[in-house]
């Protein structure tokens, strides 16, 4: 509307803000979906446990009591 009535400065000044509205919206939706990829890929950490005799790996939530538990150096 500024435009429209001659005010030039004020026109400027609307654009500018209205891009700088853009890009900080632009920017923060990237983060966001940066975000959702990353937990999206994160995978539960498998545990290696001996059971009746044998190792096998099984997801760390599926652990239960009386299991024993393998590690190794470096084990998270």
């Amino acid at each position: 509307m500024s435009l429209v009535i001659g005010e030039l400065v004020e026109s400027a000044a609307i654009a500018a803000v209205l891009a700088l509205n853009a890009a900080i919206g632009f920017i923060v939706e990237l983060r966001a979906r940066r975000a959702m990829d990353a937990l999206l890929a994160y995978e539960a950490p498998e545990a290696r446990v001996r059971r009746s005799g044998t190792t096998e790996a099984v997801p760390a939530e599926r652990l239960v009591p009386g299991d024993v538990v393998e590690l190794e150096e470096g084990d998270a």
